[in-house]
């Protein structure tokens, strides 16, 4: 995982499930998407495993996952690439059996292309498990 001062967060709830976590980050950015599942997961419950998924491997491809130490929130590596757009889906499984889904929304902006920048192929599809 990144050692990062910011994490891109989304907070869960369990009234509102409607939420999109919407985000910019300009093209070669490198960052964390964070999940806390707290608000809608049940009391004394924790995160098992947690699965990542993003189509479009053009626009920002996903690195290594982890769940944290609360085990109650999540992570991901994301790397930002060409502009577009890109969506993100974290499917928490808890020790109860729930399966909470949690979506981004990812704006990449256009930035200039400078030498030596580079795209990679990456992963569209991560599972972690506790």
């Amino acid at each position: 995982m990144l050692e990062m001062g910011r994490v891109t967060t989304a907070y869960m709830s369990g009234y509102n499930r409607s939420r999109v976590h919407q985000c910019a980050l300009y093209a070669g950015e490198v960052r964390q998407l964070g999940l806390s599942a707290n608000g809608a997961m049940p009391v004394g419950e924790t995160v098992v495993s947690v699965v990542w998924d993003t189509w479009n491997t053009d626009v920002c491809v996903l690195g290594a996952g982890a769940i944290e130490a609360d085990e109650r929130s999540v992570q991901i590596d994301m790397k930002a690439q060409c502009s577009g757009r890109a969506s993100v889906r974290c499917i928490v499984t808890t020790s109860g059996g729930g399966k909470y889904t949690q979506w981004y929304s990812i704006r990449v902006l256009l930035a200039p292309v400078m030498t030596g920048d580079t795209w990679v192929q990456g992963s569209s599809h991560v599972v972690v498990t506790a």
